[in-house]
Order: C-alpha cells, then sequence, then structure tokens
C-alpha cells in the first residue's frame, strides 16, 4: 500500500491502516465477497460490526423484514 503524505490535506492528524494489522475475513464471512469489495468497502464492514458489539446489539435477534 503507498505512504499517505497528510503534508497536503487541512488535517491536524492523519493515519494509514496497515494491510499486516488490519483483517477484514474476521467481519466478513464469505470469501467470496470479501475479494469483490473494495477496500473502503471492507472498512465500512467493519466499522458497522464494530459498533454493533459497542451497542450490545445481537444482529440475529433483528427482524430484518421490520
Amino acid at each position: 500500500m503507498p505512504g499517505l503524505d497528510p503534508r497536503r490535506y487541512p488535517t491536524a492528524f492523519a493515519c494509514q491502516v496497515d494491510d499486516d494489522l488490519f483483517r477484514p475475513a474476521e467481519f466478513v464471512a464469505s470469501r467470496k465477497s470479501l475479494k469483490t469489495m473494495g477496500r473502503a468497502a471492507r472498512f465500512g464492514v467493519a466499522a458497522a460490526e464494530l459498533a454493533c458489539r459497542d451497542a450490545g446489539l445481537d444482529v440475529a435477534a433483528l427482524d430484518p423484514y421490520r
């Protein structure tokens, strides 16, 4: 992954997620889905999963048609 040069952005902080630290397979069950997802989508799925965990939601108990 190419490095990020934060000097061109008007922000006080920046970070880069290394591929060896982020394991999207922990959050995406289907290997096929994992192959077709872009990097940003993988971050989005992981963030949603972590948010549900932090909120204490049991997603399996929710009615998907509600």
